[in-house]
């Protein structure tokens, strides 16, 4: 019998020494959020992947920015609202932080729980739930069975950490096939917005645009709303590589397609897609989250299923459990 059978025979038994002794084991995933409701697709798309990899786990979404979960609740109090967006589920009315879902699941007793982060990049949004999740795990107590968190794992963002490796580099450049192959076949120079920075230098994304060239040609180019490469870089450099009436598809290096896709890409009158019209270039843009796109979703499976291997020999070593996978 593999450690892995042996721990799910002792999450059985353990169950039903509590109240309810249905304690699955559990995912969060952790995304920053959207106010759009079309974007939730994406998020959707990324769980439903999720659940099909992961049958027997209660799977949960959460938001981990504040602003983006109160404008939900306060959408929830307005029945204006509600009547206009019938098909907004019931859950985003109401959606929790990371913490929270954390603190519904361990209630009842410990049980695993693998928190699937759906950001980008190891930045700043990344660490501060790392860190989170680090104090959870390191809290103890007289009695080890009593420990509120000793089952839980953070899974890394879908480019991985620091720079990223080049195997996962390799699979992001493959999922974003569709719009590489359009600068591949130089029927168009792409230009994808990521989100980027203020406070943390990202070289992860200069490392996957030139993941992207070395797959699709050098007509290929990651912008960041913050940090650098910034717009004013990038424009300055298509510019000088790109002749006017040249086709430019923008797209959002984005999981879902919201506030910064709809307006600092596509939509405001200073927009990028404006100002690259203005230079003369015939700009499309693809307003779709790569949550959509399944096989950037299976990046964060992937990553999921390397944490859960990763939290369970853990355990099991803890255990004194022979590894025998």
């Amino acid at each position: 019998m593999s450690f892995f059978s042996r721990l799910s025979d002792l999450f059985v038994k353990r169950a039903a020494a509590y109240e309810r002794p249905d304690r699955p084991p559990a995912i969060i995933l952790a995304a920053f959020g959207s106010t759009h409701p079309e974007s939730l697709m994406a998020l959707e798309n990324i769980e439903k992947k999720v659940a099909a990899s992961f049958p027997g786990y209660e799977i949960r979404l959460a938001f981990t920015s504040n602003h983006i979960r109160t404008r939900w609740r306060e959408r929830g109090l307005d029945p204006f609202y509600r009547a206009q967006n019938p098909l907004v589920r019931e859950r985003y009315y109401q959606i929790n932080n990371v913490l929270s879902e954390l603190a519904q699941f361990q209630e009842f007793g410990a049980r695993l729980i693998l928190v699937q982060s759906l950001l980008m990049a190891d930045g700043e949004e990344f660490r501060d739930l790392y860190n989170l999740i680090e104090s959870l795990k390191s809290l103890d107590t007289r009695q080890k069975s009593l420990r509120p968190f000793p089952w839980l794992g953070l899974g890394v963002p879908a480019l991985g950490l620091g720079e990223g490796d080049a195997a996962t580099l390799e699979r992001a450049a493959l999922a974003l096939s569709s719009l590489g192959g359009l600068a591949a076949k130089k029927e168009a120079t792409v230009l994808f917005m990521a989100h980027g920075n203020e406070r943390l230098d990202l070289p992860v994304f200069r490392a996957l645009e030139m993941t992207l060239r070395r797959h699709y040609g050098p007509g290929i180019h990651i912008g960041l709303v913050e940090g650098e490469p910034s717009f004013e870089t990038t424009k300055s450099i298509i510019a000088q590589t790109t002749p006017p009436g040249s086709r430019l598809v923008l797209a959002p290096l984005m999981v879902v397609a919201g506030e910064h896709a709809k307006n600092d890409l596509a939509g405001a009158p200073d927009s990028w897609a404006s100002q690259l019209k203005a230079m003369g270039y015939n700009v499309e843009v693809n307003l779709q989250g790569l949550g959509s796109n399944d096989q950037w979703a299976a990046l964060y499976v992937d990553n999921l299923k390397r944490l859960e291997k990763a939290v369970l020999k853990e355990k099991a070593q803890e255990l004194n459990l022979s590894a025998v996978a």
